[in-house]
């Protein structure tokens, strides 16, 4: 099955991804806290990155992460346990807010992906859920390209790689040809239906500069 991307432009969330996160930020954070409705929500499941996640830090000695894409904080809950740095970011100043309220020992501030390696020191992994697959296919090269600078060892993606339907705000990527530089270490498929594939990837840096 190849990946199948958006046909007709949304155009007010292609010019303004800023806004369009910050008006579906009470619904996502209210959704956030209930992982039971996230199937019938066409969310990716739950309970799948608690498992997987601290088990990879571990294994790369990871002592510093940043969450891209932080939302209310939810990632917060796993990582904060295992004694790391943690920072994170999100596009969305009401999601910002909820993370800072339920978690304020974590660093987190309102920014974009693109372009955030100019405004953010690296950490040693980078943690994204459900980011890569929000850029269009016009900037998601940009915006790998900052989560591969904000990265010093391991990357963790969790992202679509197959849609089985045109969407208007979300993309399955290639990220073989995004990450080239990468060489993925783990890999699993945590999400599968009808509507689309979700993968879990794990990469570490296989090229110095």
């Amino acid at each position: 099955m190849q990946p199948v991307n958006i046909l007709r432009p949304f155009r007010r969330r292609r010019t303004d991804p800023a806004g369009y996160w910050e008006r579906r930020a009470p619904e996502l954070v209210s959704g956030y806290d209930h992982p039971e409705t996230w199937a019938e929500r066409g969310w990716m499941s739950s309970g799948v990155e608690e498992d997987l996640v601290p088990r990879l830090l571990r294994e790369h000695s990871v002592g510093s992460v940043l969450v891209v894409g932080a939302g209310s904080g939810r990632q917060y809950e796993f990582l904060r346990p295992l004694g790391i740095d943690v920072r994170g970011f999100d596009i969305s100043p009401t999601m910002v807010a909820a993370a800072r309220e339920r978690h304020p020992e974590v660093d987190t501030v309102v920014d974009d992906v693109l372009g955030a390696e100019a405004r953010h020191e690296p950490a040693d992994a980078v943690l994204a859920t459900a980011v890569l697959q929000h850029v269009s296919p016009e900037r998601v090269v940009e915006a790998a390209t900052s989560v591969q600078s904000l990265a010093r060892r391991l990357i963790v993606l969790r992202e679509l790689t197959w849609l089985g339907a045109p969407s208007d705000y979300q993309w399955a990527h290639d990220y073989d040809g995004l990450f080239s530089g990468w060489e993925t270490v783990d890999r699993a498929v945590t999400d599968e239906t009808e509507r689309g594939r979700v993968e879990l990837r794990a990469l570490v840096l296989t090229t110095t500069g």
